[in-house]
């Protein structure tokens, strides 16, 4: 703006010209959020939730940009012209690093986790967090992590087969690679639950998020016995007591 407007006609030109475009902008921002939210209310506080911070410095941008051009030419304001047009250049480059980064987790991909006490936090007011939940709760109940105990399903064992390891590789599942890469360590306990891989090729996801069969029903209630068992010793015995009883059946 003071680089192109050589005269403050030039200038007030662009502020103009600028302005309009900001008002769509803005208008178009506030009528898609809302929308949104009367359709996803949960994804959106989630959302929102998320990067509670990151959004409100953004809608203290738009504030501060809806401001800037408003009060600018107003009669008796008191920080002058150069100064709303100063936050102007500045919120013009600020603003849209911010919402591309806040927009980019949405491709990129972003854990989080929904606890509606947190409505009660005066730091972070809001249901939901990104960041790994066995990270959150070790930090927040001040647990060690040897008294950690991971649960998965696993494709590589057969249906209801338990293992149970104190330490070890991520064996290709995705979930404890991303809690190995959270925690800094793959030193930590995990049961691993069996579910079988009797899917065709491509069709791993449909397999994971589908129905049990009719014959792995037939054994469900004693392998989640079983695996209840197996957590009920973990926190009673130990990770060696509990591997020793249980890894044989």
């Amino acid at each position: 703006m003071f680089c192109l407007g050589k005269t403050e006609e030039h200038r007030k030109m662009m502020v103009n010209s600028t302005g309009r475009k900001w008002e769509f902008t803005f208008t178009t921002l506030v009528t898609f959020g809302g929308a949104f939210f009367a359709s996803f209310p949960l994804f959106y506080s989630t959302s929102f939730g998320g990067a509670y911070w990151l959004w409100m410095i953004i809608l203290f941008s738009f504030v501060l940009q809806a401001v800037s051009y408003e009060f600018q030419s107003k009669a008796g304001n008191l920080l002058g012209k150069k100064t709303y047009r100063t936050f102007l250049v500045i919120n013009g480059v600020v603003g849209p690093v911010l919402l591309g980064g806040a927009v980019a987790t949405f491709f990129t991909g972003s854990d989080f986790y929904i606890n509606k006490a947190n409505m009660t936090d005066t730091i972070m007011p809001v249901i939901s967090h990104w960041g790994n939940a066995v990270r959150y709760w070790m930090q927040k109940e001040n647990i060690p992590l040897e008294n950690v105990l991971i649960v998965v399903d696993d494709l590589a064992l057969p249906f209801g087969t338990l293992r149970l390891k104190g330490k070890g590789s991520d064996a290709g599942h995705n979930g404890l690679k991303h809690i190995a890469a959270t925690l800094g360590t793959q030193n930590y306990a995990r049961l691993r639950f069996g579910i079988g891989n009797d899917f065709p090729r491509g069709g791993q996801v449909d397999f994971v998020l589908g129905h049990f069969t009719d014959e792995d029903w037939k054994t469900m209630d004693e392998r989640l016995k079983t695996a209840g068992e197996i957590i009920k010793s973990f926190c009673l015995a130990g990770i060696d007591i509990t591997m020793n009883q249980f890894n044989k059946k």
